[in-house]
């Protein structure tokens, strides 16, 4: 698991399968202007990469099973406390497409994620 921009990271064929988390964007909430809380929402992609297998569609199927186990996570983070700030967590949508990186082709997913946190 990486974090940053997956057009910038370097990865070999040894490091698939890899997830990439990306922060898209993040907003306040206005009205709560001069309170001692904030509420912040944050967007994130999580790019989900797997290198294509040669004639079988094992890394479509293994791309699949991967954002599903990550939406699952994603979901989880509602119900378990990974911090006192965070409310909630939305897997909005999943895409799944093909890549080509570096000479590899893979089996790809992005995954748009909303947070939702609160700052004291």
């Amino acid at each position: 698991i990486l974090r940053g921009d997956p057009q910038n990271i370097p990865l070999a064929v040894t490091d698939y399968p890899v997830v990439i988390t990306q922060l898209i964007s993040k907003s306040e909430d206005f009205s709560q202007i001069g309170q001692r809380s904030k509420d912040i929402t944050l967007n994130f992609n999580i790019y989900g990469l797997i290198q294509l297998s040669d004639g079988s569609d094992e890394s479509d199927r293994d791309a699949r099973n991967l954002a599903r186990n990550c939406e699952t996570v994603l979901r989880l983070a509602n119900s378990v406390v990974l911090s006192n700030s965070v409310l909630w967590c939305n897997p909005k949508s999943t895409e799944f497409d093909r890549a080509f990186s570096d000479g590899i082709f893979l089996s790809a997913f992005v995954i748009d994620l909303e947070c939702h946190i609160l700052i004291t």
